[in-house]
């Protein structure tokens, strides 16, 4: 009886020959992407530690100007 092909993670090892893990081995999505040993537990998106949601950022647009302040000090200055 003929075994059943199984996909192979395909990483290039340490040695240059590519891995032989089961595609998936020791991640969430068996069978298919690179194995847990070849980055395929890295986490994407919004569970990745690094990822920038904007909470802790700085606002792109600078505070409003008082229009009516600056329409002040300019009407109170005089050249």
């Amino acid at each position: 009886m003929a075994k059943a092909k199984v996909a192979k993670c395909g990483a290039k090892t340490r040695r240059g020959k590519p891995c032989q893990h089961e595609a998936g081995w020791g991640t969430d999505h068996v069978g298919e992407g690179k194995c847990k040993q070849h980055g395929g537990r890295s986490l994407r998106g919004r569970a990745h530690p690094a990822y920038r949601h904007g909470k802790h950022m700085m606002p792109s647009l600078p505070p409003p100007i008082d229009i009516d302040r600056w329409q002040r000090f300019q009407e109170s200055y005089d050249p």
